[in-house]
């Protein structure tokens, strides 16, 4: 869905949150989407350390379970999101945060 709304030079896909740090150290990336359940290492603690070495690399959380949102933003997510919400509302919190990554929706 995302190639096709939005003008991108690459979307980077990671399997785990180990892959997603491996991703960030080998592509200029602009912004994540990050899940955060995955296995070997899950999307939180992949967001604190990304955002250890990446302070301004916006991140979006993209999960099931809303109650994971405190968790997520304590990491250093810049923004949260429910698996299901509307793709209008997606595209604009990644458009949002990829034209002004302060903001934190």
């Amino acid at each position: 869905m995302l190639s096709t709304q939005i003008k991108l030079c690459a979307i980077i896909e990671a399997k785990n949150g180990l892959e997603a740090i491996d991703a960030v150290e080998h592509y200029p990336l602009d912004l994540i989407v990050m899940d955060l359940q995955m296995p070997e290492m899950n999307g939180t603690d992949a967001i604190r350390q990304i955002k250890q070495s990446h302070p301004h690399l916006p991140v979006l959380a993209l999960t099931l379970y809303p109650d994971y949102r405190e968790e997520a933003m304590e990491a250093g997510a810049d923004s949260f999101l429910v698996k299901g919400c509307s793709s209008d509302e997606l595209l604009h919190t990644i458009m949002t945060l990829a034209m002004d990554p302060k903001q934190v929706i």
